[in-house]
């Protein structure tokens, strides 16, 4: 059967204004061109290059994707993680930004990162994505101006804007669950760029395909519903167990009641045992004298007189030093020098009655 179509893309290409239907008939051609020659095979991806017309090449890569066309259709034409698809497929992506502008018609901007000592570049550009009368998906990019991302004419840019002749993948179904993907790209990076810089980056340029097939492998490996057939619920045996069916609950886990239907047995006609009554607790027995040590002698706490008996007399709070104290030396000393003082003015008081 037909995959359901993803979001924003276009169902028939005779819905396509004729400008974009001419753009999605090149990309076609340039495609299934027949002078690519084969530049080498990596990671089980063919990589192909052909001169053109102009002194720019152009890099195409193949390689089977275990994505069916709507996974894949879904993973370019999503506009909130576009950014984070782009860095799966193109390690060189820095930023960008993707915007829907009409059915399958979308309006993004993307800087790359060049080998060090290079300046970044940066484009604007329309993407297209469409499903084809073969269940085939095209999703083809070619250069156009936006003006929320105007150029870095800075004399130090950050960023150097270039030029996207062409680019674009093309999804080919070839089970339920595969497809030959072919990537395209001719782009004209402006500024000067080292030889070994072009010879590096072109042939890296068609190895994206390479890492979609690596990130759906790993999708399918960690995501099991990827991997069973649609509509399909895996049944459990009847005598399968799930682990640690046989373990004790520990004893801080509550007891599940049981749901049999089996008949519970009568109760017993015993006797409940009777709750044991609490034990009164007994007064404190009083304290015996303290341990024998430095400082006065302690009392006794049978022989203190309570309240209850009558005899109870309020401490006495005089404070009394000792004559070997400091302050009771110094006391005693005061109580001298006022003895005298007393004692000469009473012999001016007799001189003076002489």
């Amino acid at each position: 059967g037909v995959e359901p179509m993803a979001t924003g893309a276009v169902a028939d290409t005779s819905e396509l204004p004729e400008p974009l239907a001419k753009k999605l008939a090149d990309f076609l051609e340039e495609v299934y061109h027949p002078d690519f020659s084969k530049l080498q095979t990596v990671s089980q991806t063919e990589v192909y290059t052909r001169s053109s017309n102009t002194s720019l090449p152009i890099t195409k890569g193949v390689a089977d994707v275990s994505a069916s066309t709507y996974e894949l259709q879904k993973f370019w034409s999503e506009s909130k993680n576009w950014a984070k698809h782009m860095k799966i497929a193109d390690p060189m992506f820095i930023k960008g930004k993707k915007q829907r502008i009409g059915n399958g018609l979308y309006q993004n901007y993307a800087a790359f990162a060049l080998p060090a000592g290079v300046t970044a570049r940066d484009f604007t550009f329309h993407e297209l994505i469409v499903t084809l009368n073969d269940n085939s998906v095209a999703a083809i990019c070619w250069e156009e101006p936006w003006k929320d991302y105007p150029m870095d004419t800075s004399y130090f840019p950050s960023y150097i804007r270039g030029s996207i002749i062409m680019s674009g993948y093309l999804a080919k179904p070839l089970t339920p669950n595969t497809c030959e993907v072919t990537y395209l790209v001719q782009v004209d990076p402006k500024g000067w760029l080292p030889a070994w810089v072009v010879e590096v980056v072109a042939p890296d340029q068609a190895l994206n395909v390479t890492r979609l097939r690596d990130y759906f492998k790993a999708l399918r490996k960690h995501m099991p519903s990827l991997r069973r057939p649609k509509n399909k619920v895996p049944q459990q045996s009847e005598n399968t167990q799930p682990p640690n069916a046989n373990i004790a609950p520990a004893a801080s886990e509550p007891i599940q009641k049981s749901t049999s239907s089996e008949p519970k047995p009568p109760p017993t006609s015993e006797p409940r045992p009777a709750t044991p009554t609490a034990t009164p607790i007994s007064a404190p027995t009083p304290l015996g004298p303290r341990r024998a040590g430095p400082g006065p002698e302690p009392r006794s706490v049978a022989s203190e007189p309570t309240a209850s008996s009558g005899s109870f007399s309020e401490p006495d709070l005089k404070l009394e030093h000792t004559p070997a104290s400091p302050s009771a030396r110094m006391w005693e000393r005061m109580k001298e020098l006022k003895l005298g003082e007393t004692k000469g003015e009473a012999e001016e008081e007799e001189e003076d009655d002489d």
